[in-house]
């Protein structure tokens, strides 16, 4: 974790990039008690699970349709349009996004 904290003072991120992230883990931390997105085996190896994957591919169809509707409301009056629906939804959607990354273990230093 250390590693990652000197890497954010080297890299200036921007508000939104920030905020987007602060509302992705709000959702991790709020859903954490559905376990983790990574298989391991007895060893504590990770696993490749095809099941994980496409479950996740499920999911994140149906997080991205309700993003959709998210912005289709939003877009047809943007000036009544309240709450943190949006962001939630997109955070869903980024989250669903970082973990199909991970488990096929692509997040790699870039």
């Amino acid at each position: 974790m250390d590693k990652f904290k000197g890497l954010l003072k080297m890299r200036k991120l921007s508000d939104p990039v920030l905020r987007y992230a602060n509302a992705m883990q709000l959702k991790l931390n709020k859903n954490k008690y559905k376990g983790n997105w990574v298989c391991y085996d007895e060893q504590s190896h990770r696993v490749w699970r095809p099941e994980k994957v496409n479950f996740l591919l499920k999911k994140l169809d149906e997080e991205h349709e309700e993003l959709k509707k998210e912005v289709i409301d939003y877009m047809s009056n943007p000036f009544m349009y309240q709450g943190n629906n949006l962001l939630r939804e997109a955070a869903d959607v980024g989250n669903i996004s970082m973990m199909l990354a991970d488990c096929c273990n692509k997040l790699k230093k870039v």
